[in-house]
């Protein structure tokens, strides 16, 4: 896995107080989802929640969880069963 190093101007007290009063947290499940596609889901869910709740972009958190086919049932099989990923 890859590190992504981030570095940014220190943020002021009332910046932090601010970003902590107002952070929004984004929580999504994929399966096999290539690293450009969570790039883009991580970008467009911290747009549209900066539209929707006015948090600015530091006061947001994407969150993704990676699901194994086996992991997930469809009925009464895996996922991996149903679309033939055994």
């Amino acid at each position: 896995m890859p590190i992504i190093n981030v570095q940014t101007t220190p943020l002021t007290k009332e910046q932090k107080s601010e970003m902590i009063r107002r952070m929004t947290q984004v929580t999504s499940e994929v399966t096999g989802a290539p690293e450009e596609q969570k790039k883009e889901l991580i970008s467009r869910l911290v747009e549209v929640s900066m539209d929707i709740t006015g948090t600015p972009e530091y006061g947001n958190a994407v969150m993704i969880t990676e699901l194994p086919l086996n992991a997930l049932g469809v009925g009464k099989k895996t996922a991996a069963e149903v679309f033939g990923n055994k």
